[in-house]
Parts: C-alpha cells; sequence; structure tokens
C-alpha cells in the first residue's frame, strides 16, 4: 500500500513538471517571435506549476485544482494565439490541452469532494 501512495505522489509530481516544462519552452517560442507578453504569461504559468512541486498540499487542498484552472486557461490562450498568427494544426493542439485540463479539473474536484480528502496523495 506504501509503495502505491509513492508512485501516485510521484505520479502528480510529474503531471507538474511535465506541465511546467511545457509552457515555460512555450514562452520561450513566443519571446523569440517578439511576443513578450505572451511570454510572460507562459513563464508566469511555468513558475506556478513549479511552485506546486514545493507546495504543502494538505494544507492547500484546492491548489492542484486552481493550478489546473491556470494551465487549461494558458492552454485555450495559446491555442487562440497561435490560431490568430496562422498556424494550422498547432492550435487544434493546445485546445486538445485545454479541453484535457478542464476534464481534470471536475474529476479531481469530484474526487476531493466524494472522498473528504484534504490532500492529494
Amino acid at each position: 500500500m506504501r509503495r502505491n501512495k509513492i508512485k501516485k505522489k510521484f505520479i502528480s509530481k510529474l503531471e507538474i513538471i511535465i506541465s511546467g516544462f511545457v509552457f515555460f519552452i512555450s514562452g520561450i517560442v513566443a519571446w523569440e517571435s517578439g511576443e513578450e507578453m505572451f511570454a510572460i504569461a507562459n513563464f508566469i504559468v511555468s513558475i506556478f506549476n513549479l511552485t506546486g512541486l514545493f507546495t504543502n498540499l494538505v494544507k492547500l487542498k484546492y491548489f492542484k485544482i486552481l493550478l489546473l484552472l491556470f494551465n487549461s486557461a494558458m492552454a485555450f490562450i495559446s491555442a487562440y494565439s497561435y490560431h490568430a498568427i496562422g498556424k494550422k494544426g498547432l492550435p487544434y493542439i493546445w485546445l486538445l490541452v485545454g479541453i484535457v485540463f478542464l476534464v481534470l479539473v471536475f474529476t479531481t474536484y469530484r474526487k476531493l469532494n466524494e472522498t473528504n480528502v484534504t490532500k492529494f496523495d
């Protein structure tokens, strides 16, 4: 049972690392193409993701939901931004990512309310 708990914690941290990395790379690409405000927004979301690695989720039980909402919003903004500059397939990928984050928000919220758990282990 302890091994399963460690595995869930590792997967949760890995999700945060991957999300932060993707938004950081998106910020670098936006900065190089001259979209400073979009790049700064991506960097802020990336930093917010990295704070999830060091946040005590016992005290902040809705932090993960807030994190997923920020990720979803930034994914939708990225989809719009790439669509506005004329990219073909990339906006649809970001749209799908935003929808996946929204689904995770609802499932995480439902799981939290059903089990009355105050932490995500």
